[in-house]
């Protein structure tokens, strides 16, 4: 979406250049239709009003290298490290891209009445619709993000179907220049969120696949329904099998194909997304700048995303055991996995399982661990998932302050990939008990299964608490959920 953006803003008068860490193939295109385009922030030689930041770490950057300047953040990614905000006064205005990326920028502490849904738009004049709707598909395109464990189903699908499918797409190594042709050309493109878009503008009947699930055909409802629905990044229900991509197959119809084009140009032009950024822009230049900004490191402690051990954990003499082990659950596979872990993991300080905890955690008590943000990861091996059949029991609880009546409620969200998976429901007058009831989880096999590594986990807390806040001692944090260990439940045992 960065490259149509600045090309458009240039198209309508306004000075623009890109900045990224790192340049691809695209930057000689963009470049080529005169958008500078530079790797080196200091390389830019104006100051510009302002800048709109795509991912945390390059807007970092940038607004330490322009202290004066205003800026938006917009969150393309409702799970991904890269697009947590930024909190900061200069930033006027938090844009999501769909429902599931604007309900993150609420959790994780942008001021509600500056957070704005901005779908993806589709550039029309590259992605054209097609004269002719085929009535019988006869080719097919899947456009892959960099993993695809769908791909297996679909290639059986279309095989079975005498449907010619072609891939593209970093999961098969095959990144094409002609997208747009190649959609046009196609009767059927599996695809997802904005790819899905745009081969849905050209005409073709597209199949809803992601590694998250399948979402079958693309329909007028579904249509009509974005940026919410599984048009966007909620959930896919289902897992994507040869079964279900035959069915999805046969419901093609070039009716149904033809509607659809018709929406997607209606609701998600270019250009009509384009004025909507113009009115934010000004918007955002006509108040007063804030106040001074804090130091850099400060603003660069809290502006950038943590990939790796809490930072806590680097005061602990474990942390290097833990990255360890971390690395070795990720990749040793099951037996290596059984060797290092018993059938139950915990999380209290003398645990080896504390590097599989990501951000978002205190330091291991010997109990187990606090979470002190919004947002707090971990990271599953998937050789233990399989062990557990996707079945998992947490020994957890959430924090409550003692004033509280019986009667209140905290909640806890879990989700994978921006999918979410339960919400659990915590009630004061169980905190403390012994017999307190244990929260379980059910991940879907779409989630993990063909999946090497580990799945990601993030635990969303809805309403942590201060202690200090609450008058019961000196405690500034704001605790949420207090994980003690993970094993594994029984099939069809229910969640709290």
């Amino acid at each position: 979406m960065t490259a149509e953006l600045a090309r458009a803003l240039l198209a309508r008068g306004h000075q623009v250049a890109i900045y990224a860490p790192r340049l691809g193939a695209l930057a000689e295109t963009v470049m080529a239709c005169g958008v500078p385009v530079t790797d080196r922030i200091d390389a830019i030689g104006f100051t510009p009003d302002l800048i709109h930041g795509h991912h945390n770490t390059a807007l970092a950057v940038a607004m330490v290298r322009f202290p004066t300047s205003r800026a938006v953040f917009v969150c393309h990614d409702s799970a991904m490290a890269y697009d947590s905000p930024i909190i900061d006064a200069r930033i006027g205005a938090y844009v999501g891209v769909d429902q599931a990326c604007t309900a993150r920028l609420l959790v994780e502490g942008a001021p509600a009445g500056q957070i704005h849904l901005v779908p993806n738009a589709v550039d029309l004049s590259r992605f054209c619709c097609r004269t002719t709707f085929a009535a019988v598909p006869r080719t097919a395109l899947a456009v892959t993000k960099s993993r695809a464990p769908w791909l297996a189903a679909v290639r059986a699908a279309c095989a079975d179907a005498g449907i010619s499918l072609t891939a593209v797409g970093p999961a098969v190594d095959h990144i094409v220049a002609d997208l747009p042709d190649r959609m046009a050309a196609s009767d059927i493109v599996f695809a997802w969120s904005r790819s899905a878009a745009e081969a849905a503008a050209t005409g073709a009947s597209v199949i809803l696949c992601d590694e998250f699930g399948f979402g079958g055909l693309l329909s007028v409802a579904d249509a009509q329904e974005y940026p919410d629905g599984k048009f966007a990044r909620r959930v896919l229900p289902d897992p994507v099998t040869p079964a279900a991509v035959a069915a999805a197959i046969a419901a093609c119809d070039p009716r149904n194909a033809e509607q659809v084009a018709a929406i997607v140009a209606q609701k998600l032009s270019l250009d009509d997304m384009i004025p909507r950024y113009e009115t934010l822009y000004k918007t955002i230049l006509a108040s007063p700048l804030p106040d001074a900004p804090s130091g850099i490191a400060a603003f660069l402690e809290r502006a950038l995303p943590r990939f790796d051990l809490p930072p806590d954990l680097y005061r602990s003499g474990a942390a290097l055991e833990a990255r360890l082990i971390r690395l070795d659950a990720w990749l040793g596979g099951r037996a290596r996995l059984e060797r290092l872990m018993p059938a139950i993991i915990g999380f209290t300080a003398a645990s080896r399982s504390l590097g599989l905890l990501g951000e978002g955690w205190a330091a291991a008590e010997d109990w187990g661990c606090w979470t002190i943000a919004p947002v707090a990861t971990l990271d599953l091996p998937v050789a233990l998932i399989t062990e557990w059949r996707g079945q998992l029991k947490l020994q957890c609880h959430h924090y409550f302050p003692s004033a509280e009546p019986p009667d209140t409620v905290r909640s806890v969200e879990v989700r994978s990939g921006g999918r979410l998976l339960a919400r659990w429901d915590f009630h004061r007058r169980d905190y403390g008990k012994p017999d307190r009831p244990t929260p379980t989880l059910a991940l879907p096999i779409s989630l993990w299964q063909g999946v090497n590594g580990a799945i990601r986990l993030s635990f969303h807390m809805l309403a942590p608490a201060s202690p200090l806040a609450a008058g019961e001692g000196d405690d500034p944090r704001r605790l949420g959920l207090a994980l003690t260990s993970i094993g594994g439940a029984a099939p069809g045992t229910s969640q709290n």
